[in-house]
């Protein structure tokens, strides 16, 4: 709807003046959420739907298919088994920390491949290709304990690529060698025993 001034009820630019609209809206659980749409016509047509949704799942919820958590509470279930069964929680805390940010008022279904391959490509320009799979690592956990948990039925990590990870050459040899083999030292000669012939 518009308002008097001119301005969109819902609509915003970001980042401010850039031309790509996004809009706010919230569904008929109250949660707030913000989705990219493109151009300020596409913001308002798709405004309008996600308006008519949350208004059917208010008035006919059974005709409405609903994620039942948001992403926010499977990272923090998965935090709070974490805790008392990872030994790296203290990586798994920042991660949600990451993730909770990145996918802010988003339910797990609303979270696609795209939307992960497009963060990941934002993301290794900022740290290295290693944090960066551990990152996805955690979501994908994240995702698996939502999916066994009866949360969510489907993965979508599971068709992001990960990113490959060139090994330095003394860590590939250590890898590679033999299972059981031992690397001799080189050792002194065994000591006298006196017992020489004539």
């Amino acid at each position: 709807m518009a308002r008097a001034k001119g301005e969109d009820r819902g609509l915003f630019q970001r980042p401010a003046g850039s031309g790509v609209w996004w809009i706010r809206y919230h569904d008929d659980a109250g949660r707030e959420h913000r989705e990219k749409a493109g151009t300020k016509s596409q913001a308002r047509l798709l405004y309008q739907m996600r308006k008519s949704d949350a208004l059917t799942g208010r008035k006919l919820p059974a005709l409405r298919r609903r994620t039942d958590r948001s992403v926010a509470e499977a990272i923090t279930a998965h935090l709070r088994e974490s805790k008392t069964q990872n030994r790296s929680w203290k990586d798994d805390e920042r991660h949600g920390r990451l993730w909770s940010e990145e996918l802010s008022g988003l339910d797990l279904g609303e979270v696609t491949p795209k939307l992960i391959e497009d963060w990941k490509a934002r993301r290794v320009n900022a740290v290295a290709k290693k944090t960066v799979n551990n990152e996805l690592s955690f979501l994908r956990r994240v995702f698996n304990v939502a999916i066994r948990d009866g949360w969510d039925g489907s993965n979508p990590l599971s068709r992001v690529r990960f990113f490959r990870i060139n090994v330095s050459g003394s860590l590939r040899a250590f890898l590679t060698r033999p299972r059981g083999a031992v690397r001799l030292q080189p050792s002194s000669p065994p000591p006298e025993t006196g017992d020489r012939g004539p």
